[in-house]
């Protein structure tokens, strides 16, 4: 019923309309029109009969109007590029960043016969039939366009998609006649954005902690890490945790107030702020020297209570600690890595009166982590992926 009484308006503003260039759109529109949806509606009816009625000013009017009402989305920004093409007005200042998208909602809508395009255009009523009979109008100034002679490169590019959507066009973009251009420049833009200043890091790990010297008794154990860091060039400072596991290879004296006992107990954590300069990069692969310090903790005693309300008692040795390293790491992809890391720990560890636990370790880690590969977010561009998805 809606849909009735809105064409019944717009026959009859059409009618009275027509007879002057001069009427206004606001006093076409608001009066009947509640919502974007309703607004979108008579519009896109509206300004086709207009403009191919030659009652230009007009049609511009309903067309800024329903901008101004409902905010720029693709069909309003298609229409707006094409006719300062026919009209010879054409400026990248119609178009930022966000053409990206609606360039890619008008691909989907153009191969689009279910409708399921219709969820890239939010407010619009579920007329699929109009924005199809829109499409036609379009096609029309596209089509007319590409018989002028003199158009830039962008205005060839924006006619030719809009007549004909389809990636391959996107080759265009990478000729020489586009070079320095705002679209070039635009669909040149890394899909992650450009590299910040400070960019975040995130790894887990697992892997082996393997003692050295006296601490050898203990025996070598799975390990598990994560750490947080900020990237900043080449530099990557961070902070870590690693946690080892497991019963302890041969059982070891441990004084604990003032009895001996004789046991297998182990766990050992190690807190760590470390600073990584990268030394080499090629491609997606890098590698990095690290080292710094923190604090080492080992676990050695957990005895049951006496008194049942405290639980368990245990006891802890620790150290400070320092180490070096190294680590591989190959990007999967702009954002995702695995790497390998290998990590020389300097340790001490007083036992008194218990078995000699004195020496080093090291750990040998298999890593996943989140960073940022300069050389592939440079690569991985919003123009790249469409060519790519063209050559596949």
């Amino acid at each position: 019923m809606r849909n009735i009484v809105l064409s019944i308006i717009l026959v009859c503003t059409f009618s009275f309309s027509s007879r002057s260039q001069e009427t206004n759109a606001r006093m076409l529109l608001a009066d009947s029109l509640s919502d974007c949806s309703e607004i979108q509606y008579a519009a896109m009816q509206l300004i086709p009969l207009y403009y191919q009625d030659g009652i230009v000013d007009t049609a511009s009017r309903i067309l800024k109007y329903w901008s101004n009402k409902c905010g720029t989305d693709e069909t309003i920004l298609r229409t707006k590029i094409l006719w300062a093409i026919d009209a010879g007005k054409f400026s990248d200042d119609l178009f930022g960043n966000e053409v990206i998208q609606y360039l890619d909602d008008y691909q989907w809508l153009h191969n689009d016969t279910t409708g399921a395009s219709l969820t890239a255009y939010y407010y619009y009523t579920p007329e699929f039939s109009l924005l199809k009979w829109y499409q036609t109008f379009t096609d029309s100034i596209a089509l007319r366009a590409l018989s002028y002679t003199d158009l830039s490169a962008e205005e060839v590019f924006f006619a030719k998609y809009y007549l004909h959507p389809n990636d391959s066009l996107f080759l265009l973009l990478t000729g020489k006649e586009y070079e320095g251009t705002k679209l070039r420049k635009i669909f040149n833009t890394p899909v992650l954005g450009e590299e910040p200043e400070w960019a975040e890091t995130y790894t887990m790990g697992a892997g082996l902690w393997v003692p050295n010297d006296k601490l050898s008794l203990v025996g070598k154990h799975p390990l598990v890490s994560a750490s947080l860091g900020l990237i900043r060039k080449r530099t990557t400072v961070s902070i870590g945790a690693d946690l080892a596991m497991g019963y302890s290879k041969n059982k070891f004296d441990v004084l604990y107030q003032d009895l001996i006992y004789h046991q297998d107990n182990f766990m050992e954590l190690g807190l760590h702020l470390d600073i990584s300069r990268q030394i080499l990069q090629y491609k997606r692969q890098q590698l990095y020297l690290s080292g710094g310090g923190g604090v080492e903790i080992l676990n050695v005693l957990t005895v049951s209570s006496d008194n049942s309300s405290s639980g368990n008692d245990s006891k802890a040795l620790s150290s400070p600690g320092l180490n070096f390293g190294a680590t591989y790491i190959c990007y999967l992809n702009a954002r995702n890595y695995i790497g390998i890391k290998a990590r020389y720990n300097f340790e001490n560890f007083n036992n008194s009166g218990g078995t000699n636990l004195r020496g080093n370790s090291y750990t040998l880690t298999l890593e996943y982590g989140i960073g940022l590969n300069s050389w592939l977010n440079a690569k991985t561009t919003y123009l790249n992926n469409r060519i790519s998805s063209f050559k596949r």
